[in-house]
């Protein structure tokens, strides 16, 4: 037997998980693909140079090493990531309506802002469903199509003309583009929820600089 084993592997695989006894000396892990190398001498592991009859059954497995193919993101783990956003978004909601009952001057009872919210927590729901039977992006554009419909008619029945219901409609969906974006992106999601957080604050603020909240 070898006493240096030296082996190379390199992939167009941009996740690899190395497995086993023996970590590779150098690696290399890009966007797009990797290499590693392993150089690894016998004093490291438990395997003899010479093979005797009488160790025919030796066991090698603690000497095995490899590198396989790492999923980072699968179906339930996206949408585990969706549903960590979800009480933002739920807020978002709830003021958007809020400010929609303030500049409309329209008041708007506590259970329209109840089923406005459970039909935004629906759609995780129907995310999780659907993703299970087509892949994950087809079940997202539908459930966020159908809450977004389903939304903006609801606030239709509240609001006093289809110009403001519009503006319940985008406000979803422009938030919805948002998670879009932050689940498409790993090493930028805390970037453009930060960012997404502090342009709806702001947006707020705008808008209801000139309010005055004590009038009756």
């Amino acid at each position: 037997m070898g006493q240096d084993t030296h082996v190379s592997i390199s992939s167009d695989w941009s996740s690899p998980s190395f497995q086993g006894s023996f970590l590779p000396g150098t690696s290399t892990i890009t966007d797009a693909d990797f290499s590693a190398l392993w150089g690894i001498s016998y004093l490291s592991r438990d395997i003899p140079l010479f093979l005797k009859e009488y160790n025919k059954d030796y066991e090698y497995t603690d000497a095995l090493f490899g590198v396989n193919f790492f999923r980072t993101v699968d179906t339930y783990a996206l949408n585990t990531r969706a549903v960590k956003y979800a009480i933002l978004f739920l807020l978002v909601s709830f003021l958007t309506l809020f400010l929609l009952e303030i500049f409309t001057k329209k008041r708007i009872h506590p259970v329209p802002y109840l089923l406005s919210g459970i039909g935004n927590a629906v759609f995780y729901l129907l995310l999780l469903s659907l993703s299970e039977q087509i892949p994950f992006y087809t079940a997202y554009f539908i459930a966020a199509l159908g809450v977004t419909i389903m939304v903006t008619l609801y606030s239709r029945s509240l609001l006093p003309s289809w110009k403001k219901s519009w503006y319940m409609g985008l406000v979803v969906t422009i938030s919805y583009v948002l998670l879009y974006a932050v689940l498409n992106t790993e090493s930028y999601a805390l970037l453009i929820g930060s960012i997404g957080s502090f342009v709806v604050v702001a947006l707020i603020m705008f808008l209801t600089r000139k309010l005055d909240w004590y009038r009756e």
